[in-house]
This record gives structure tokens, sequence and C-alpha cells, in this order.
């Protein structure tokens, strides 16, 4: 299993810049899938949280909702793990 940066679930989230988005967009349909789901590290949401809080000006319950939408996602290719080990430890 491999990890996911915040770069990229930050790009998915905001779409802000549309080149990183494409690329993106290519990562995760090209790596991850439900069969071989992408991890996110509690570490990595927290850093996408302060992301979306601090650089895009996101309220505290807008934060909640991304998350919430990534993580509820019915064509989820994100692990659901509670373990704050690495996935190769």
């Amino acid at each position: 299993m491999e990890a996911l940066d915040t770069n990229v679930i930050v790009r998915l989230a905001t779409r802000d810049d549309e080149q990183q988005v494409e690329k993106a967009v290519a990562l995760v349909r090209t790596n991850f899938s439900r069969e071989s789901p992408a991890w996110i590290s509690v570490f990595i949401l927290v850093e996408f949280s302060w992301v979306l809080n601090t650089l895009y000006h996101y309220s505290r319950s807008e934060v909640a909702d991304t998350i919430r939408r990534l993580l509820d996602n019915e064509d989820s290719w994100i692990t659901k793990s509670s373990s704050s080990k690495t996935p190769h430890s």
C-alpha cells in the first residue's frame, strides 16, 4: 500500500491549479483502486486541515466537510485505518 502526500489531496480538494490537478488525478487513477487503496496517515490529514484553513481560508466546518467527502466517497481509494503506523511498519 502506498501513501498519498498532502500536496496531492490538496490539489484534488481545491482544484486550484489545473496542471497539478491533472497530475494528481492521473496519479490516483493509475496507482489506486478499491482493491489497491491509497493510505493517508492521520498526520497528513492534520497537515491537510492546516493548509485548507491557513492558506485557503476554509472554515472549520468546511475543512471537516472536505475531509468527510474525501473519506466517505463511495469510490473511495483511501484506507480508513486508524493506525498511525506507516504502511511499511
